[in-house]
């Protein structure tokens, strides 16, 4: 194993699962480095490590987590200074004073995290002069740490708003029909340029006075979620300044989509099938025989109008003659949702979209 493993496979984590997963990882590569080295090349290998991880920008956000784990190693009361970590770093080994390096070249922002000991989350901060003494608290690490950690979790789920919304865009702008039905619902108020709120409505009660001549089942069920859903991010994510979808919207989520479609693709030929990485799983890099038994997709299904993963999990099961507990069913929609590139938790389902399905464990 090189460093730059090291490197590749903690940066795979972090994107994956943010801060948390990267370290999680991280202390499996140093777990490794201790079990199958000899301690006279130990501490080689970890200074190169650490090298490198430093050369990545990764050691600042994983000196962090460090830290939460080893402040009391640092100093004996869990909070700890400049001095502190100066003297911290002599006679010990080459990561631990890599990590030191890491928080003092970032102690100054750290101090403005809230040191206050979590006695007093919003008050008296007890760490500052008051004692002649300003230190790291434990709170300053907690706080620093959920900062990068929300920024992560809130750009997946920006990130998946988006693909959805490019879905959305590409079922408005199908040809079923003879027309796009984003041509039908802006058309409703004379104007054809674009979609509001008011359109969706205009529409929808223009197709119930034609007795359903208007839309297909399909592009009913799809007006009907637009307009459920009008205030929800990912349909905002198609909406202008003027509160409108318009043309160029649905053009830029489609070209977002595909492109993130064709970037998920080429990510997956590049990966050789015998020396397959392998996802990000618990932040650890399973091997390519356990991903590839894990994920071979057998079948698609196609989303039923108020499906979810968990709907769509517990039918399958169920129609592969399991009578599923609730954990599988939300451990198999976990799986549905990853191998297509989804999250559970946050991506919205559209009708007719399509789904590949994964082994079902024996």
């Amino acid at each position: 194993m090189s460093a730059y493993d090291v490197v590749a496979n903690v940066e795979k984590a972090e994107q994956a699962g943010g801060i948390n997963a990267a370290y999680d990882q991280f202390k499996v590569e140093v777990d490794t480095i201790n079990r199958n080295f000899a301690p006279e090349d130990r501490e080689k290998q970890l200074a190169s490590m650490t090298s490198q991880l430093k050369d990545a920008g990764l050691l600042p956000e994983l000196s962090l987590k460090w830290a939460q784990d080893h402040r009391f190693d640092i100093k004996q009361e869990g909070q700890f200074s400049r001095a502190d970590l100066t003297n911290f770093k002599k006679g010990n080994d080459a990561l631990s004073q890599a990590m030191a390096d890491a928080l003092l070249g970032q102690y100054d922002e750290l101090r403005k995290k809230h040191g206050d000991f979590g006695l007093f989350p919003h008050g008296l901060d007890l760490t500052k002069d008051w004692f002649g003494y300003e230190a790291i608290s434990k709170n300053d690490l907690n706080n620093a740490v959920d900062e990068l950690q929300k920024q992560h979790d809130d750009g997946v789920k920006d990130h998946e708003y988006g693909m959805s919304a490019g879905r959305l865009a590409r079922q408005l702008e199908s040809e079923e029909g003879g027309d796009a039905l984003f041509k039908k619902v802006a058309g409703c108020d004379g104007e054809s340029d674009s979609i509001s709120y008011a359109d969706l409505h205009s529409a929808l009660m223009a197709d119930k006075y034609a007795g359903g001549a208007m839309f297909t089942d399909e592009e009913r069920n799809i007006v009907q979620t637009l307009r459920k859903d009008w205030n929800e991010p990912y349909v905002r994510k198609l909406v202008d300044e003027n509160g409108h979808i318009s043309a160029e919207t649905l053009r830029a989520s489609k070209d977002m989509l595909a492109a993130a479609e064709a970037a998920a693709g080429a990510e997956t030929d590049n990966k050789d099938a015998t020396g397959f990485m392998g996802d990000i799983i618990s932040g650890v890099v399973n091997t390519a025989k356990d991903l590839a038994d894990s994920i071979q997709p057998k079948q698609q299904v196609e989303v039923q109008p108020g499906d979810g993963f968990d709907r769509i999990a517990r039918r399958v099961l169920m129609q592969n003659g399991m009578q599923p507990s609730e954990s599988q069913v939300i451990a198999y929609a976990k799986e549905i949702a990853e191998l297509n590139n989804m999250k559970r938790e946050s991506t919205v389902l559209m009708t007719s979209d399509k789904l590949w399905l994964p082994k079902i464990a024996s």
